[in-house]
């Protein structure tokens, strides 16, 4: 910018204006004066800046210029070949302005060099300018550096953000260390050892304790070791990360969490805070010397606590959120195919080494239990053991029997039933596999949690044909046998009996008859036996 008298002004009549705050009456200090060059000496007053006044007390502009700041160092002295003569008006200062952006502003101290820093800007001007800064002009600039932050540990300049907390790669290499190898420190004073950058190796426990007070996650060293893996893991039987689009929104996942939570509250016996509340009582059984009638028999009276169960099953399913874009004979293939699965882990916080527990209290003892389910029924207890082990929560469970409700289904299964909906079911499984494990991951090793659920899918479904096994002989003896429609229909019971694994050592609990038609007869009144009440 140059200070030399121009022509043409553009006349501000107001002074009065906000813009007039940028004038030297505002930023000069009372009492003090300041010489004024013999070339500027025309004006009666005025500042090396953009703003002077006329001596009618207009205000006028002697230039715009961008942000770039154009200086002409002393201006007329300049031109004349003597810089030294020139003297800021401003009584020590030198000030630089932007009409375009009048709020913009830099000026600095000439009694000394100044320095202005932030975290992010970095400006230095100094009183006595360069000779080659004395002819001519020169373009100030604004010289951005990074911003440095220190290790909240130990004061080190830090290299990012990690696992929650801005820190050093020392530290962070430490924490993630002393949580994968589960490391216990030991203190040899009084817990109290000061961690700064030259000391941060003396006591690695006081350092792993500021590691923790500062706010580092040992969540998130799981978890990122947990995605690792998942991500070396090429094997078929590595359970696979989704990743959470922007489309899942945090605000929809958690919709749709609460809405499949409700459900299974409303619509399950055996919830946490239920099973609690429930005062056991014993389930009896009238056993006789024919295991096979005693099988029976127990599976008349056990059946109708299935159907009960059943159609809360079909009311939870009602409440699930995008389950409506399936139509409704699709919706019956799915609960047919997976009745079994769905109705174990609705029951999984009912079962203990003493039995079953059921909705009204009554226990179906052990021995019962592998009455009607023969071998199965100590897998079933080992895989409900499994779920309570890992720590599934009544929201994690919930998430699961939709997940499970929407595997999708073999080409096979698909021309069988004619099943018209795959793709929606794949979105659907998709989906819910999201949601199920954004949620896990939000909490203390969930993580691993989620991965151990995930390998569930497979032996829930082995335990499915299992128990299609374990079922033929209720499909044999079906006629004989006065069992809830809905049991009938959703286990397929009256089909033809599937072939049995003759390894298996529960075959003494499935006799084929003799003599087998197609059709069972309808039996006679000597063949009609009265069920056992309890």
């Amino acid at each position: 910018m140059s200070f030399e008298t121009k022509p043409n002004y553009l006349l501000l009549t107001n002074p009065d204006t906000p813009l007039s705050v940028c004038t030297s009456p505002y930023y000069s200090p009372s009492g003090k004066t300041a010489s004024i060059p013999s070339s500027e000496a025309s004006k009666p007053e005025g500042t090396n800046g953009q703003w002077s006044h006329l001596p009618t007390g207009a205000t006028y502009v002697t230039d715009e210029f961008s942000s770039e700041f154009q200086i002409q160092n002393g201006s007329t002295a300049a031109q004349s070949g003597n810089a030294n003569n020139y003297a800021d008006p401003l009584s020590h200062r030198r000030y630089f302005n932007n009409v375009n952006g009048y709020n913009h502003h830099q000026f600095y101290d000439t009694a000394s060099q100044a320095s202005v820093s932030s975290p992010a800007t970095s400006v230095t001007s100094s009183l006595s300018p360069p000779d080659s800064l004395s002819n001519g002009h020169t373009t100030q600039r604004h010289h951005i550096g990074k911003a440095i932050s220190f290790c909240k540990v130990c004061g080190d300049k830090a290299s990012g953000y990690h696992y929650g907390v801005t820190s050093c790669e020392g530290c962070k290499g430490f924490f993630r260390r002393s949580i994968q190898r589960k490391i216990d420190y030991r203190c040899l004073k009084q817990q109290v050892c000061e961690i700064k950058r030259e000391s941060r190796n003396r006591c690695q426990y006081c350092r792993f304790k500021k590691c923790l007070d500062s706010g580092m996650s040992k969540d998130s060293v799981r978890q990122m070791k947990f995605r690792n893996a998942m991500r070396d893991d090429k094997s078929p039987d590595s359970v696979f990360v989704p990743e959470i689009s922007t489309l899942e929104r945090q605000e929809e996942v958690d919709a749709v969490y609460e809405a499949v939570l409700r459900a299974h509250t409303t619509f399950s016996f055996y919830t946490d805070i239920k099973i609690r509340s429930i005062v056991a009582r014993p389930f009896n059984v009238r056993i006789n010397e024919d295991s096979k009638m005693n099988r029976l028999n127990a599976w008349q009276i056990y059946a109708h606590e299935i159907d009960v169960d059943i159609k809360e099953v079909v009311n939870f399913v009602k409440e699930i959120p995008k389950f409506n874009f399936i139509n409704g004979n699709d919706k019956a293939v799915l609960l047919r195919k997976n009745a079994f699965p769905l109705y174990l882990l609705r029951i999984v916080r009912g079962m203990s080494n003493r039995g079953l527990m059921l909705r009204d209290g009554r226990l179906i003892d052990f021995k019962s239990l592998q009455l009607l389910y023969g071998s199965l029924a100590d897998e079933m207890l080992a895989f409900a053991n499994h779920i309570i082990t890992i720590g599934c929560t009544d929201g994690d469970i919930a998430l699961f029997i939709v997940l499970i409700l929407c595997q999708p289904l073999t080409t096979e299964q698909q021309f069988s039933t004619n099943f018209k909906s795959q793709l929606q079911l794949l979105e659907m499984f998709d989906f819910y596999k999201k949601v199920l494990f954004q949620k896990m991951t939000c909490r203390i090793d969930g993580c691993d949690t989620y991965k151990q659920l995930m390998k569930c899918i497979h032996e829930l479904n082995r335990l499915n044909e299992l128990h299609k096994q374990q079922l033929n002989i209720l499909r044999e003896n079906l006629s004989f046998l006065n069992l809830p429609p809905l049991v009938v229909e959703m286990f397929q019971l009256s089909t033809l009996p599937l072939p049995v694994n003759h390894n298996n050592q529960e075959n003494q609990y499935t006799p084929a008859p003799e003599h087998q038609s197609p059709q069972p007869q309808q039996p006679t009144p000597n063949q009609q036996q009265t069920p056992v009440h309890c």
